[in-house]
């Protein structure tokens, strides 16, 4: 299937029903975590949100994610993204849009968490590097 392109806008937004509907679909990193835990990092200060946008306003997507310090200096870390638009391939159009955010933040590295073996090979096509493997048993 091919995918149409897009212009798209990304710019802070803080938690709504938007931010829920698009996040409640993605795969949680733990069994233990849940969408509160992402809504407080939110409201709580500790994490941030970008709100993604066709030119037209509609909002199709949503990324949560911190600017922190680390290894490689300040990092934009994405906890979760999610969104649809019917047609339109929104992870590789808005990945672009999400590292200029990073580079404006100050940021030298992008760090994504995933558990989808799929997104790794995905994102490997734009450069980006497996740095490490996270394994986790509940108790």
């Amino acid at each position: 299937m091919a995918c149409e392109e897009v212009s798209l806008a990304i710019r802070r937004v803080d938690w709504d029903q938007p931010a829920d509907d698009h996040l409640r679909r993605v795969p949680l990193a733990s069994p233990v975590m849940s969408l509160d835990y992402y809504e407080g990092l939110v409201v709580g200060g500790e994490a941030h949100l970008a709100g993604v946008f066709t030119l037209e306003g509609w909002r199709v997507g949503t990324v949560c994610y911190q600017i922190s310090g680390a290894d490689m200096g300040v990092e934009y870390h994405i906890l979760a993204a999610g969104g649809r638009l019917p047609g339109v391939d929104l992870f590789s159009a808005t990945l672009p849009g999400i590292e200029a955010l990073a580079r404006e933040a100050g940021a030298g590295a992008v760090r994504i968490h995933t558990a989808r073996p799929g997104m790794v090979k995905r994102l490997g096509g734009f450069g980006y590097d497996l740095s490490e493997v996270i394994c986790r048993k509940v108790l």
